[in-house]
């Protein structure tokens, strides 16, 4: 465990390399450089098609992200978890179940005006973008896997969807999670500058200046100063950061894509119950720590739940309950108090390795991450400075976010039809 500990701590100095690193790959990225991070331009420009916080008309959103698929119309959201057989996009069925979904809530509340529903699309994967409304899907990522999909548009795609249904639909916006999040809350507060997501998968998007952004078409004309830039940061990897030998080198091989999203694979949610059971596993072969050949058989992977952990870390001292939940799903059946502190304190090292998010599932349900985050924050940027850092939660920014950019959208092209 002394080994596990000192691999995850990681002291200020640390985080200033991490930092140095990180900078050097993103302006890499924004000169187009293979080695930096995809750092893919939006073609959201606030100043150009700006949410006001006033729009009116009747709405919706789609949000395509790791685990579920959710449909929001202005105030009512629902979401349904994403089929199994959906994740292999050979199949061809993800599509059609997206449209199934939109389908039910057009049922639900049947849209105004012409009657074609305007949708703001939340697709929670890298595409590069040649307009706001013209996304080519770079990779797959949150373990769907498979070549449905990879290089086509995928807004032309979900219209076609439609369209071999006899149905039409307007999509005048295709956005990142981590983009709509920073629409969301610029909706309430126009000083937002970063869009950070930290959930079943990891982001971050940020407004740039133009005139920094070496990957836009030539002769691009821009129409504002900045732009939102989705930098696709779960593809960051350097040797500066706390990898954990023999834990994430084996999550990485066992995954759908090896050798790709790397920092995600160390932070995020969709890993996190992973790397805690591959951090037990090594403790068991050492010393016994899992009590045992059975138990060790029953600590399969995918044994324990990212939710699990982070219900381990955020568990009161003495309170059982939730440690004991997560031994049994490794086999434990009569924990001992040592077994039950093992436990403990790999639910926070594998949690405490990063902590930076504003929305998802991570960050909003799991207290710890935020004062993490915080300490972290003043690591880097001293007192003074990460004091005019405010962090703040967006409940379901991203799908929020793409409603309100649909309604931008919308009001912005009405407005220069009629002016036209």
């Amino acid at each position: 465990m002394r080994q596990f500990r000192d691999l995850c701590t990681v002291p200020p100095e640390r985080l200033q390399d991490i930092q140095d690193e990180f900078e050097r790959s993103m302006e890499a990225g924004l000169r187009g450089d293979e080695a930096g991070l995809d750092m893919l331009p939006t073609f959201h420009r606030p100043a150009a098609v700006r949410v006001r916080g006033y729009e009116q008309g009747s709405y919706y959103a789609i949000d395509l992200g790791g685990t579920n698929f959710r449909v929001l119309h202005v105030e009512l959201p629902f979401g349904r978890p994403i089929p199994a057989e959906c994740f292999d996009t050979d199949s061809g069925l993800l599509l059609e179940f997206v449209a199934d979904c939109i389908d039910l809530m057009l049922q639900l509340h049947p849209p105004g005006g012409d009657g074609v529903p305007v949708i703001g699309f939340c697709f929670s994967f890298g595409v590069q973008q040649t307009a706001l409304d013209n996304g080519a899907l770079v990779r797959w990522t949150k373990g769907f896997y498979g070549s449905g999909l990879l290089g086509k548009n995928i807004v032309a795609e979900l219209e076609d969807t439609f369209k071999r249904r006899g149905k039409r639909v307007r999509i005048p916006a295709i956005l990142n999670d981590t983009a709509a999040t920073l629409v969301a809350l610029r909706f309430r507060d126009p000083q937002t500058e970063v869009g950070v997501i930290l959930g079943t998968g990891t982001n971050a998007a940020y407004r740039e200046r133009v005139r920094s952004i070496r990957t836009l078409p030539g002769g691009y004309a821009a129409r504002s100063e900045r732009m939102v830039v989705n930098t696709e940061w779960g593809d960051f990897w350097s040797d500066v950061l706390p990898a954990l030998a023999g834990v994430d080198d084996a999550i990485d091989a066992r995954s759908v894509n090896p050798g790709r999203g790397r920092f995600e694979k160390l932070v995020s949610g969709h890993y996190m119950g992973e790397i805690v059971r591959l951090m037990l596993l090594q403790l068991a072969r050492l010393g016994g720590a899992l009590g045992g050949a059975r138990a060790r058989a029953r600590a399969r992977r995918g044994a324990l739940a990212s939710a699990a952990v982070t219900a381990v870390d955020d568990a009161a001292e003495g309170d059982h309950a939730a440690v004991d939940a997560a031994l049994g799903a490794l086999g434990v059946e009569r924990p001992s108090h040592r077994q039950r502190q093992l436990l403990r304190e790999a639910a926070q090292l594998g949690t405490s390795r990063v902590a930076v998010a504003v929305d998802g599932s991570v960050y909003c349900k799991y207290r710890g991450y935020r004062g993490l985050m915080a300490d972290a924050l003043r690591d880097v940027l001293g007192e003074d400075s990460a004091a005019l850092v405010e962090l703040r939660e967006v409940k379901d920014g991203s799908v929020l976010g793409a409603a309100y950019l649909a309604a931008a959208c919308d009001a912005y092209e009405r407005t220069h039809t009629v002016s036209g």
